[in-house]
Parts: structure tokens; sequence; C-alpha cells
């Protein structure tokens, strides 16, 4: 099975302290070599208040929560400083879908909240499965 990019990046707006997320994208590939049900992903951040990495990233496919995930674990990973105020995570949720046909088309979205506890925007990935 093959999963293919179908469109990218839908985001909202954060505000105030809040971190804030931006282009929710595939890595190099979109799926890691050894798993198909695993993505590899990446996402842009910036957080004012430095306490993202106390914090943790939920990772919905559709509407539905997949995993709950530590940052600091995303952090060190991704090699970025905990106390950073931006940069790039990379990550690798494993994706469970009820059905699995060619054509269809599925959702990976991701929430981030920092040490303060204030929620980010949640950016949207659209991918399709291709067999």
């Amino acid at each position: 099975m093959r999963l293919t990019l179908v469109v990218a990046a839908l985001s909202f707006a954060a505000c105030g302290n809040a971190p804030k997320l931006s282009s929710l994208r595939c890595q190099s590939a979109c799926q890691a070599a050894v798993d198909p049900f695993q993505l590899t992903l990446a996402v842009d951040f910036s957080d004012p208040s430095a306490s993202l990495s106390t914090g943790t990233l939920t990772v919905k496919v559709d509407t539905s929560t997949q995993a709950v995930v530590q940052l600091s674990a995303v952090f060190k990973a991704s090699g970025v400083d905990p106390a950073a105020t931006s940069g790039t995570l990379r990550f690798t949720p494993d994706v469970v879908l009820q059905t699995v046909q060619s054509g269809q088309s599925f959702d990976v979205s991701v929430v981030a909240k920092n040490g303060d506890g204030a929620a980010s925007n949640e950016p949207k990935l659209t991918l399709g499965i291709s067999l």
C-alpha cells in the first residue's frame, strides 16, 4: 500500500502566548519504509513561552485522537533545543484506519499544548490511499 499526498495544510490561527503550528507535511516520504501505517511527518512551530518541549502533541486521524505524545521526546528526536521558541519537529505516528480502500482519503491533524497549558491551532494534512 502506498499513501499519496492529496491536499496539504489547512490551519487556523492560534492567539496570545499559545504555540502556533504551520506547514504540517510529509518528510521526504510519507510512510516509514518498514511500516505502511506509520507516517513520517514534520511540522513547524513557534511558541513565545519557550515551554513547548514540556507539553504534549495530540495526533488525530479525521476527528479521532490517535496518540498523545510527550513533546520532550519529539524535541530530542528532532534535534531541537528544549528552550527553542521556533523550529521544526519530526515525528512518526502510527495511523489506524477502520477501512483501507484504494482512492480513500483521510485527514491527519495535530494540536500542541505547551508547558503552560496553552493549546495551538490545528493544521491538517489530507492523504490518499493508492493500492
